[in-house]
């Protein structure tokens, strides 16, 4: 005779808890393009129905995940708070640093740049923001190359991008 799996009885924080872990676990060891509802759903030990009820959708789902873990770049080069002198090439190390240790900010990286949906549009456009916020620090340095400072940060964050 078969066992059935017995179901185990968790709070609702919980839940979301191992939801979100097991979300972290899949895209740190095989990346997003892995990630759906029903594998999920069997990694987590929870139904389909349960994750549906709590979040909506795996697109809402995804969403938040990657809203929490896109606020990286703001971290990593703590854009309010950058000295007046710091140079440029001391913010970019810090920025590559973060992304080398978070084997999730890269997955994310790589799922933005081989999927095009709405989530990944959103979570490019929120570091876009961010990155907008650091060019008036060094325009001044920019402009005495003679060069726009906004592609001379789209053409460093590339090359970062595809470390």
């Amino acid at each position: 005779m078969e066992e059935s799996k017995k179901r185990i009885r968790r709070t609702n924080i919980a839940i979301e808890r191992d939801i979100m872990t097991t979300i972290s676990k899949i895209v740190k060891e095989e990346g997003f393009c892995k990630l759906n509802i029903s594998y999920l759903s069997e990694k987590a030990n929870v139904r389909t129905s349960v994750i549906e009820r709590h979040f909506g959708s795996m697109d809402a789902l995804l969403e938040l995940y990657t809203q929490k873990h896109d606020y990286w770049l703001n971290d990593a080069v703590d854009v309010d708070n950058i000295a007046e002198k710091e140079t440029l090439d001391n913010v970019a190390t810090r920025f590559v640093d973060t992304l080398w240790s978070n084997k999730e900010l890269q997955q994310l990286m790589i799922w933005e740049l081989i999927e095009n949906n709405s989530i990944t549009r959103k979570s490019a456009k929120r570091r876009e923001l961010t990155i907008l916020n650091i060019i008036p620090r060094y325009e001044a340095v920019i402009n005495k190359l003679d060069a726009d400072p906004k592609a001379v940060l789209a053409v460093i964050i590339a090359g970062i991008y595809h470390l």
